[in-house]
């Protein structure tokens, strides 16, 4: 290529807020994961207004993992302004959006890239579906909406 910077196929964003202790290992664990694929990829992680050792982690993994890149914004504006500022710089053809926890693994992404690939505009991975496989599920107050919310009823 002369010059050119080539398109990844994929642009996963990772939003993250003080997370330090499980930084790491979710970048870790993408690249490896994507490194084994035939698509090109990157990994933009955002750090928003993260107070503990977040930026830093991030900043030694991005000298030695190639296709990471990270954005530090310096004041919490919540999870949507993360995903929107990483969907914003994304280069990739494809772009999606995971949590650090990665509690959808990333062996779901050729599912949902299929779909795309295939005319879907949009695809949403949701544990609510009846062919969904959760080995681990969620804890009891994360699965369980208020009485208020379920009856819709309003305080």
């Amino acid at each position: 290529m002369t010059g050119r910077t080539r398109v990844p196929d994929l642009s996963v964003i990772v939003p993250a807020y003080n997370e330090a202790a499980r930084i790491e290992a979710c970048v870790i664990e993408l690249d490896q994961y994507l490194a084994r694929q035939r698509f090109t990829s990157e990994i933009i992680v955002v750090s928003d207004g993260s107070q503990d050792r977040t930026a830093p982690i991030l900043q030694r993994l991005a000298r030695r993992i190639h296709r990471l890149r990270i954005l530090i914004r310096p004041h919490n504006r919540g999870k949507g302004a993360a995903v929107r500022e990483g969907l914003r710089v994304a280069k990739g053809r494809y772009a999606v959006f995971t949590d650090v926890d990665l509690a959808t693994p990333p062996e779901e992404l050729p599912s949902m890239l299929a779909h795309l690939k295939n005319g879907a505009d949009l695809a949403i991975g949701s544990r609510s579906l009846p062919a969904s496989r959760i080995p681990v599920p969620q804890p009891l107050g994360r699965r369980i909406r208020p009485c208020s919310a379920v009856a819709g009823l309003t305080s």
